[in-house]
This record gives C-alpha cells, sequence and structure tokens, in this order.
C-alpha cells in the first residue's frame, strides 16, 4: 500500500496529474482506482491555419476535373475536459470511406472499387479515407485534435462519415472517455 501510495506521488510530481483521493482507493484490497470522468465531443469540418486557429468550411465541397482533391481537416473539440490532462488525450478517428489506389508501370490513380482499380492497375491497396489517430494539442483558442481527409474527383457526387472517440492514456488500459461522434464530409462533384 506503501509503495502504492509513493508511486501515486512521484507520478503526479512528474506529470503535473492530481493524485487519486481518498475516495479512488479500493478498500477491499487497498489499490489506487482511477476514476475517469467522460467528456463530450464536438467535430467541425475546416483547416487549421498557419496562426494556429481553426477555420470552419461549409459543407458540401466542390470537387471538378480540374481540381479533382479538395482537402479538408477534421477539427475535434473538447469543451469541458473534466480534469483530464490534454496530454494524456488521444483521438481515434475512423471512417466509412474505403478508396483503392492503384499502381501500375505507367500510372498511379485512386479507385472507387477494388474492381475498378484490378482491371486497370498491376497492383492494388484498399486506404481508408480519414482513419488515424490525434492527440489534443493546444492552439490559438483552445486545443484541437486533428485528421485529415478529402474530396476527389468521381463520377457523382458522394458524402462519407468520420467518426471520432476519446481515449484517455493516462491508465492502462487505455479509458475511452467519450461516446463516438460523427461528422459527414460531403463532397460535390460538377462538371469543371
Amino acid at each position: 500500500m506503501r509503495n502504492v501510495l509513493y508511486c501515486l506521488i512521484l507520478t503526479a510530481f512528474f506529470s503535473g496529474c492530481d493524485v487519486p483521493t481518498e475516495e479512488n482507493i479500493n478498500t477491499d484490497t487497498g489499490e489506487a482506482e482511477y476514476v475517469s470522468l467522460p467528456v463530450d465531443l464536438i467535430l467541425v469540418s475546416g483547416n487549421l491555419d498557419s496562426n494556429l486557429e481553426f477555420e470552419q468550411v461549409d459543407m458540401p465541397l466542390s470537387v471538378t476535373e480540374s481540381y479533382d482533391l479538395v482537402p479538408v481537416q477534421v477539427g475535434a473539440f473538447i469543451p469541458d475536459l473534466n480534469a483530464h490532462d490534454p496530454a494524456y488525450l488521444r483521438i481515434e478517428f475512423t471512417s466509412d470511406r474505403v478508396e483503392w489506389v492503384g499502381y501500375s508501370a505507367e500510372s498511379a490513380d485512386i479507385y472507387d472499387s477494388e474492381e475498378e482499380c484490378r482491371e486497370i492497375e498491376d497492383y492494388c491497396e484498399s486506404t481508408i479515407v480519414g482513419q488515424g489517430d490525434s492527440g489534443y494539442f493546444e492552439i490559438k483558442d483552445g486545443y484541437v485534435g486533428i485528421q485529415n481527409a478529402y474530396c476527389r474527383y468521381a463520377p457523382e457526387s458522394y458524402s462519407y462519415n468520420i467518426t471520432a472517440t476519446v481515449y484517455d492514456l493516462y491508465v492502462w488500459p487505455y479509458l475511452q472517455i467519450s461516446d463516438p461522434v460523427n461528422v459527414e464530409i460531403s463532397c460535390e462533384v460538377s462538371g469543371s
């Protein structure tokens, strides 16, 4: 028990986190239990500029043959951290948009389906658009987690959802501290 308490005090001293209170000590085992409060998460489509300001963009994004790839970022904002240390927060992004990257000696291109890719290319590999992990870092007006995504020229307009969930890495195993939240990326394909 005393060793656990010393470890907690040293961890709090070096990481700047609060030591669990007496209410967080398991009376059966005498070990400290980490109590983690849930957080709300808001997702916004936009772009982080060079001044570290996140500028929201309106959907749909317009894509043409000449402007065939439009980048966008998804910003994840936590209005109330509930005493969580931002340095220990990670945001996991997933997506329901799968595309196929195809390679051959003469070309490399992106396709909507594996079948279409295999008809033209020698090698095809799937990629999930907008999937990844982000820390929660400081910007001009607070903190944000960022995931890159895009709209690309396709035979017709389309949309897809990016889902994010917040995890607290302060303890092992990691704790999920938010419900999954979605944002829709809408891609409007026009003539030119």
